[in-house]
């Protein structure tokens, strides 16, 4: 079987670029014990895989469209990032259908384009989430239009979502076909030198204190900064707990509301917290996850989310560490002894959860537990994604006898 995975539309968050990350390990790991082959297929500019370290060693052909070409070309996977260098690559060509068809590709996923059709070459598409639906104040008229037409456009054929909340989301909003949308499993994963590695050389770097809890994610207006600040001026204002201290890590920017992060640091001054709270801004994902390590917790206050618990708590698990999230819909669908959950939006319960993680030892792992884990997750999706990848085909084998 010969499967495609299009990359073009996850090169620009740091969160979809772990989505489609995790994707390609999970269909690597299968494809080699299947014999099978993978094709990644992107029309990325060269700075795109400077975001995918590693992953070049888990490409067995990469496809590119180009402007001065036949439409692709296949290069044969050398490990060297010099392969990159001095490529022109376009936006997908007219000629994908015909390029797709002459490789004998059996399926592509996942597919972000509505306007995209390689029939007879059936497709997976990938939708995020409903957010516009349930918080409407955070996007203009003219953006839920546009997100509504999107939708509508993407659930008339197959598509993989990120949770089982999501899915009973598309079926009611947008009338999806329940048999044509795949919740995927929550499976964190970390790459094995993430979970070894021992780099106090970074806590120094940034010159943080020794307890601390930390949130690790955009700084959007659905992720409720708000209340995770009013918890922490309130535990802190306790005696026993002045010494603790907060870290968030993320690009201070929320396009929709420009207006939010002036908001964000207003309140940090009137709560009079500026001496223990750390604002470190977008920083590198191994500088991220060493951090992480010596947290008390990692927290996500988050409104909303399309996959349960956020990329930050993925992390957290995978590492061992203790997670506090709000209890929206799609984070109670997590399943785990590391996680609990707090009120959303009520900082008088999350700093109760603070405290009660204060006052316990934290979890020890051995790192080969951590890595054993990841490597069951790792096959987790794998074998989920081959289930849906083997379903649509076959569904289309039938369609074509009909």
């Amino acid at each position: 079987m010969r499967i495609g995975i299009d990359i073009s539309g996850f090169t620009s968050l740091i969160g979809a670029c772990d989505f489609i990350n995790n994707i390609i390990i999970a269909l690597s790991n299968n494809t080699k014990k299947n014999g099978d082959e993978l094709f990644i297929i992107t029309h990325a500019n060269k700075n795109f895989y400077k975001k995918f370290k590693g992953i070049k060693k888990l490409f067995y052909k990469i496809i590119y469209f180009f402007k001065t070409l036949k439409g692709y070309k296949i290069i044969p996977n050398n490990g060297e990032y010099s392969i990159f260098e001095n490529l022109t690559i376009l936006e997908i060509s007219r000629n994908y259908k015909k390029v797709v068809q002459k490789l004998k590709i059996d399926c592509i996923l996942p597919i972000t384009d509505p306007r995209l059709n390689l029939s007879p070459v059936p497709i997976i598409r990938y939708l995020y989430d409903c957010q516009h639906k349930y918080y409407p104040q955070f996007f203009s008229k003219k953006d839920i239009s546009a997100r509504d037409n999107y939708f509508r456009e993407m659930t008339k054929t197959y598509c993989i979502v990120n949770s089982k909340d999501t899915k009973n989301d598309l079926i009611k909003f947008y009338n999806a076909d329940e048999k044509k949308i795949f919740a995927l499993p929550f499976t964190p994963k970390l790459k094995k030198e993430y979970i070894i590695q021992n780099r106090p050389e970074i806590i120094e770097k940034y010159k943080l204190p020794n307890k601390y809890f930390l949130m690790s994610c955009q700084f959007w207006i659905h992720k409720d900064h708000t209340t995770l600040l009013k918890a922490f001026a309130k535990l802190t204002n306790e005696k026993s707990y002045s010494d603790v201290n907060l870290v968030l890590t993320g690009t201070m920017e929320e396009p929709r509301k420009p207006e939010y992060i002036n908001k964000l640091k207003t309140l940090i001054k009137q709560l009079n917290i500026e001496n223990k709270v750390y604002l470190l801004g977008c920083i590198p994902k191994e500088e991220q996850l060493e951090i992480m390590k010596k947290a008390i917790a990692v927290i996500n206050t988050t409104l909303f989310e399309g996959g349960p618990g956020g990329g930050s708590v993925w992390d957290a698990c995978a590492l061992g560490i203790h997670s506090i999230i709000s209890d929206i819909k799609v984070n109670l669908e997590i399943n785990n002894d590391l996680v609990s959950f707090f009120k959303t939006s009520n900082a008088d319960d999350l700093c109760e959860k603070m405290i009660q993680l204060l006052q316990l030892p934290p979890p020890k792992y051995e790192v080969k537990t951590l890595i054993d884990k990841t490597s069951e997750n790792i096959n987790l999706l794998g074998n989920n994604l081959y289930d849906i990848i083997n379903t649509v085909i076959n569904e289309n084998k039938d369609k074509k006898h009909e």
